[in-house]
C-alpha cells in the first residue's frame, strides 16, 4: 500500500502541466477553438516526454546491484502512472469517457487477475508492484490505441502556460491525497507494512 501510494504521487512531477491542460482544453473545445486545444494538449505531452525521460535517465544513473530491480520497477511505475493521467485528461477533457471508462476498466482487469495470481502464490510486495506495473503499462497501452495523443512542435510558452494554470491545481490534488494517505504512511513506519493494508 505504501508503495503504491508513493508512485501516485509520480504525476506531480508534471508541476501541474496535466492538470491545466485538463482544464484549458474543454473551454478551447467549447468555444470551437480546435486547433488551440490541439496545441495545448501537445504542449501537455511535450512536458510528459522531458519528465518520461529524466526519470529513466535519473533512474539508470542512481541503480546499484542492490537496489536495482525495486528502483526499475518505481521508475517503470511512476512513468506509467504519470502518462496515464495525462491520457485520462486527454480522453475527458474531450468528452470520449467512453476511452477513459474502457481504460480503468483494462487496468482493474489486470489487477484483479494479478490479485488472483498473488493470493494463489506469492505474496510479497515486490510481485504485488511488479503485478501494479503489468497494469499500468498495459492501461498506457490501452490508452494510445484508444485515443493517440496529439504531437505537434513544442511550444516552452504553451507548456509554461500549462504549468501556471494547473500547479495551483495540482497542488490542491497533492495536498489532498496527501492527507488521505498520510494514515498509511504512519501505520507502515510506526507498525509494519502489512497494516497499512
Amino acid at each position: 500500500a505504501s508503495a503504491d501510494t508513493f508512485v501516485g504521487y509520480a504525476p506531480a512531477s508534471l508541476l501541474g502541466v496535466g492538470n491545466g491542460m485538463n482544464r484549458l482544453v474543454p473551454i478551447l473545445v467549447g468555444r470551437r477553438e480546435r486547433a488551440e486545444a490541439d496545441a495545448s494538449e501537445s504542449a501537455a505531452w511535450s512536458m510528459v516526454l522531458v519528465v518520461v525521460i529524466a526519470s529513466l535517465s535519473l533512474g539508470a544513473l542512481l541503480a546499484t546491484e542492490a537496489v536495482s530491480s525495486w528502483l526499475a520497477v518505481g521508475v517503470v511505475a511512476g512513468c506509467a502512472m504519470t502518462v496515464y493521467q495525462v491520457q485520462q485528461f486527454a480522453m475527458r477533457s474531450r468528452i470520449q469517457f467512453n476511452h477513459a471508462s474502457a481504460q480503468q476498466w483494462c487496468w482493474a482487469g489486470i489487477m484483479a487477475l494479478g490479485i488472483l495470481i498473488v493470493l494463489g502464490s506469492d505474496r510479497s510486495l515486490g510481485t504485488v508492484l511488479r503485478i501494479w506495473t503489468v497494469g499500468a503499462m498495459a492501461a498506457v497501452a490501452t490508452g494510445y490505441v484508444l485515443r493517440r495523443p496529439v504531437v505537434m512542435r513544442p511550444s516552452p510558452a504553451r507548456t509554461f502556460g500549462l504549468m501556471a494554470m494547473g500547479f495551483p491545481i495540482m497542488l490542491s490534488g497533492l495536498l489532498g491525497n496527501l492527507f488521505f494517505t498520510a494514515d498509511r504512511w504512519a501505520a507502515s513506519v510506526r507498525l509494519e507494512p502489512s497494516a497499512a493494508g
